[in-house]
């Protein structure tokens, strides 16, 4: 009965937004499926897209016996989506708030290790967080 309530959902999703767009649901092309994964990719997981399109597909083949859920431009989409998501959960991960906590980073500097040097002394150097001003040349 859950499989069932959660294909209907899923159709009556579909079938809207084929409407709204002048397309048609039955019989559904493959691009059309594609597209509909592509405008729930900021909704949804890439889990739940994948359930969606599968049970738009069950529905889809009690009407026309076609299941465009299977179509290889359906199943590109969906892998291209699930790639993009792992991609952007990875760069998200690059910094941690807390690194950065209770910081002013425009004023933190970084001391430059001493170098030796024979004969005369080398003055100490710090790095600064913040971009130095340069001065353009005039020509």
């Amino acid at each position: 009965k859950m499989t069932r309530r959660f294909d209907e959902k899923a159709w009556l999703e579909f079938v809207g937004w084929c409407k709204t767009r002048d397309l048609r649901a039955v019989p559904a092309h493959p691009w059309t499926m594609a597209a509909f994964a592509r405008w729930c990719e900021p909704r949804y997981r890439p889990e739940m897209i994948g359930k969606l399109l599968k049970g738009i597909g069950r529905v889809h083949a009690t009407k026309s016996r076609k299941r465009p859920d299977r179509h290889p431009t359906v199943n590109r989409t969906l892998r291209m989506i699930e790639a993009r998501t792992k991609r952007r959960l990875q760069s998200a991960e690059l910094f941690v708030d807390e690194d950065f906590a209770n910081t002013d980073i425009s004023r933190t500097k970084i001391a430059a290790p001493k170098q030796k040097t024979k004969g005369h002394k080398r003055a100490i150097r710090s790095l600064s967080l913040a971009p130095k001003l340069v001065r353009r040349r005039k020509l």
